[in-house]
C-alpha cells in the first residue's frame, strides 16, 4: 500500500494539526477560530474542522470588512 498524502485544500475535514497549518495559527487559537467559525465537528473526543465552512466564514469576514 502507497503511503499517498492529500493535500489540506483537497481535504473536507481538517484535524486540529491541519487546521493549525492551513489557519497559520497555534493550537489555542485553533480551537477559538474553530468555535468561532462554527465549523467544529466532534467525533466522541476528537475534533475536527470543516474546511469548506471555515472557508465560507472567511469569505463573509473579509468581504464584510473591505467595503
Amino acid at each position: 500500500m502507497e503511503n499517498r498524502t492529500i493535500p489540506l485544500n483537497q481535504k473536507r475535514l481538517l484535524s486540529i494539526s491541519d487546521f493549525q497549518i492551513y489557519a497559520s495559527v497555534g493550537r489555542n487559537n485553533a480551537f477559538k477560530l474553530i468555535r468561532a467559525s462554527g465549523c467544529e465537528i466532534r467525533w466522541g473526543k476528537r475534533v475536527y474542522a470543516d474546511r469548506v465552512a471555515f472557508d465560507k466564514w472567511c469569505d463573509l469576514q473579509v468581504s464584510g470588512n473591505c467595503e
